[in-house]
């Protein structure tokens, strides 16, 4: 079974994860966590949302192979801005 999909987003890193000490004295943990209004929550949506498009059937069991081709937007230091400068081979 062959499942592609493309998810219309600029990817996001996921961040380090925050802790904080949860829960009644004598019954404390740690709870990790990733703060709500991180970009990278509305990027997971978004990979959910296309997956959820792609395929409607039962939850894959067993292994799974996955390729990701992830483009980025150029960042502003690759971009000319004259014409230059377009000679230099870097």
């Amino acid at each position: 079974m062959k499942i592609e999909f493309s998810v219309p987003a600029i990817p996001v890193s996921q961040p380090r994860q925050r802790h904080r000490i949860a829960g009644s004295p004598g019954k404390q943990f740690v709870h990790n966590y990733t703060p709500a209004d991180h970009p990278v929550q509305n990027f997971k949506a978004s990979v959910r949302m296309a997956f959820r498009q792609a395929y409607q059937g039962a939850p894959v069991e067993g292994s799974i192979f996955m390729k990701i081709e992830a483009v980025f937007p150029r960042p502003a230091r690759l971009i000319w801005k004259s014409d230059k400068c377009r000679g230099i081979n870097f």
